[in-house]
């Protein structure tokens, strides 16, 4: 690609970067992702690859709900990556449990699993003991917990790998030791 081929400049090689790269050269458009390290040395090397949708939601609106549409789509994309790439981002719908160790803990947990079960959204209530039985490396000192099962996961490195190399077979460029200071707008 050269230098007048390029229609976008992304700036960091990162999930989202890369993510980006990867949509906008599927579309067709010349991509340079500009990186000051190397690819997802970042807060993506950082990542636990939790996809709580559930899990992570405050409350209602807007946030949710891009999270979940963003969720539904995960099986696709990691299939998708996969054919591409070779590389298995090893998602899977395992669920996620959040824990409470006291008593206003478990009270915010059983407000965050009364909002959601009265959106229609999986979400249940379990006691210490149940929340063991479904985890025996909690501590007793769990008092409860809220479970979301279709929560998941991923693999954060061979996520990142995937990308980063869906992107560049697509035509996406990747210059490592970029640093950039300023973004000029016209």
């Amino acid at each position: 690609m050269s230098a007048s081929a390029v229609d976008v400049l992304v700036v960091g090689a990162g999930v989202m970067g890369c993510a980006t790269a990867l949509e906008l050269a599927r579309r067709g458009l010349g991509v340079c992702v500009l990186e000051r390290s190397v690819p997802g040395a970042e807060a993506s090397s950082a990542a636990a690859g939790m996809l709580g949708a559930q899990a992570e939601a405050h409350g209602p609106g807007p946030l949710l709900d891009l999270s979940l549409a963003s969720r539904a789509r995960m099986a696709e994309w990691a299939s998708r990556l996969h054919e591409v790439t070779g590389i298995d981002v090893e998602y899977r719908r395992s669920g996620i449990l959040r824990v409470a160790h006291d008593g206003p803990q478990l009270a915010g947990l059983r407000a965050r699993v009364a909002w959601q079960q009265a959106a229609g959204l999986d979400a249940t209530e379990l006691d210490g003991a149940e929340a063991r039985a479904r985890e025996p490396a909690l501590a007793d000192t769990v008092v409860g917990a809220a479970h979301f099962a279709s929560d998941g996961r991923i693999d954060p490195p061979r996520s990142l790998a995937a990308l980063r190399i869906a992107a560049a077979r697509l035509g996406a460029r990747f210059q490592s030791g970029a640093l950039v200071r300023r973004i000029a707008v016209e």
